[in-house]
């Protein structure tokens, strides 16, 4: 009888212990995802090892809840350098056959990787009136589970995404129609935006050229194809001599000014009597007018090494993209606006 008892316990045992090492694939959330290794009880240590969003990974599980959904087998602990009490809640997972911890709300747990080709409203049900307020931008990685989804014209799925600014897992619903979850759509976005930092022509194109060797979507299509159209205009600049503009990052925006007269101390031009402020192809006034704008916020991206003197004020060009979408056309404004349009404004206390 001792032994039965002893048999049964061992079996139970193992049982247990081989559904602990039980794994599901996890996708990536945040860019240069630190893991890291548990030195001591409840203190984890950054491994030096970093991963990119869109990566794959094995998260142990400890089980699943009501819904079937796996559950993480997770720790609270602290981390060297870290205050007083502060924790955090890691999840065990598993990469290149060794065992590390990710924090939890970095990975998504069952879920495939994807990609926002456009930005996109997100939703907190499967109900298209429970929108947030909060959309996610295009280029955001995400994790999908296209399984879960609503049926019609147009479809609602599951998703989650790493909001890098309130350093939050969100999690939602978002329309099919606005993401790609192939590996040749996230690997070809990335390559594209490589191509926009390149400022050696011979290096774009050749980027450019090795996106055509994927297979993309037909949105992902348009989207290089409207690249190399901008990379051609590029080449009728040289006589310019075009600068990059660093990244300014969240603390402030440029914005072309009111024509109409609004903040007036801000700008060299006496605007009174004019209406609008024209976004040309190209820097100069022999660059096609693309669209008349009155008041715009957006980016500042290149300028013209050499100045021009129109109406008495000497300045750069810029080309600039406003984020906005043209209610014509279906694209974000952009293109060159002469600097003497252009001031600095901050987003903290922006009277817009």
């Amino acid at each position: 009888m001792k032994k039965s008892i002893i048999l049964a316990v061992l079996v139970l045992l193992c049982a247990f212990a081989a559904f602990a090492e039980e794994t599901v694939t996890a996708t990536v959330l945040q860019n240069e995802m630190n893991l890291w290794v548990e030195k001591s009880e409840g203190m984890m240590e950054w491994s030096k090892i970093n991963l990119n969003a869109g990566e794959t990974i094995d998260a142990y599980i400890s089980g699943s809840d009501e819904k079937n959904n796996p559950v993480a087998l997770t720790k609270r602990s602290s981390w060297k350098n870290a205050k007083e009490g502060q924790t955090l809640l890691f999840t065990k997972v598993r990469y290149n056959e060794q065992d590390y911890y990710a924090i939890s709300n970095r990975i998504a747990l069952g879920l495939k990787p994807g990609i926002v080709l456009e930005n996109a409203a997100t939703y907190t049900s499967k109900n298209f009136a429970d929108i947030r307020k909060k959309g996610v931008p295009e280029g955001t990685v995400i994790a999908v589970d296209i399984t879960d989804k609503t049926s019609g014209v147009y479809t609602l799925v599951k998703m989650a995404y790493y909001d890098e600014k309130a350093y939050v897992k969100r999690e939602g619903y978002i329309m099919s129609s606005k993401i790609s979850t192939t590996k040749d759509d996230i690997s070809a976005y990335k390559l594209l935006k490589q191509a926009e930092k390149e400022s050696d022509e011979a290096r774009k194109s050749a980027i450019l050229n090795s996106i055509t060797q994927l297979s993309i979507s037909s949105k992902m299509n348009e989207m290089v194809k409207n690249q190399s159209e901008e990379a051609e205009k590029l080449k009728d600049l040289t006589p310019w001599g075009i600068t990059d503009l660093p990244n300014q990052g969240l603390n402030y925006r440029f914005g072309i000014i009111d024509c109409k007269g609004k903040d007036r101390d801000h700008s060299p031009y006496d605007i009174d009597s004019l209406e609008y402020v024209n976004l040309r192809s190209l820097p100069g006034l022999d660059g096609e007018v693309i669209c008349k704008l009155q008041l715009a916020r957006g980016t500042l991206k290149k300028m013209t090494n050499e100045t021009v003197t129109i109406d008495g004020v000497t300045e750069h060009w810029y080309y600039f993209d406003s984020g906005r979408v043209n209610e014509e056309t279906g694209e974000s404004d952009h293109g060159w606006v002469f600097g003497a349009y252009v001031r600095e404004f901050y987003v903290d206390g922006d009277p817009w």
